[in-house]
């Protein structure tokens, strides 16, 4: 229906409670929460050891699941219909292909969840104990691996984390790095631009809906 959006509020049950949670959503936009009809949704995020055995396959949160604030949901979907017709089988039902297809599955997931926990653990927030807590959290291997391999030097992600020292083979390559100052500078323009010009995302929300 044109006109018409769907809003959630996103919580850990381990800093505030339903009520606390459901106070602060109708206050934002202005509702009764003692009329307010509410769906409130527990989840556990984590994925099928296979999301192929013999011939059921299982897409989207039939197999895996993250959390609802990245978007991921529909990727999820889509990446796994690819896959599938991929590695579509006749009868014999090759154990290869499922195989295959089995490991493209925890790849995409993996990476995905490596993504995530990257966002939360390096994020620089630490103004509530929510994203305090977040400094703590037990990371997979995976993604202690790729944060090492970014402070070795190699690409991996900002977030404010800076390398323990460049990559080896840069001593070999000065022209590259006075060529990037040149780009940083440029994007450092462009950003106090952008951040003086365009309003805040309260404030477009606020006039997109008109409140």
């Amino acid at each position: 229906m044109l006109g018409r959006f769907g809003t959630g509020y996103v919580y850990s049950s381990r800093f505030a409670t339903q009520d606390e949670a459901t106070e602060e959503f109708c206050a934002l936009w202005g509702l009764d929460p003692r009329e307010q009809p509410l769906n409130h949704i527990r989840f556990r995020g984590g994925r099928n050891r296979r999301a192929w055995v013999r011939n059921c396959v299982s897409i989207g949160l039939s197999s895996c699941f993250l959390e609802p604030l990245e978007p991921t949901g529909i990727y999820f979907i889509t990446a796994a219909l690819h896959q599938l017709a991929k590695h579509f089988p006749d009868r014999r039902f090759d154990p290869a292909l499922i195989d295959s297809f089995n490991r493209e599955i925890e790849t995409m997931f993996d990476d995905s969840r490596d993504f995530l926990q990257a966002h939360y653990t390096l994020a620089p927030r630490n103004d509530t104990a929510f994203w305090r807590a977040c400094k703590d959290l037990e990371l997979a291997d995976d993604i202690k691996h790729k944060i090492a391999a970014y402070r070795t030097g190699l690409r991996f992600s900002g977030l404010d984390q800076l390398p323990d020292h460049p990559l080896p083979s840069m001593a070999f390559r000065p022209e590259a790095s006075q060529g990037a100052e040149a780009v940083f500078a440029q994007i450092k323009e462009k950003q106090a631009t952008l951040l003086k010009e365009l309003p805040t995302t309260y404030e477009h929300l606020r006039e997109l809906h008109g409140r």
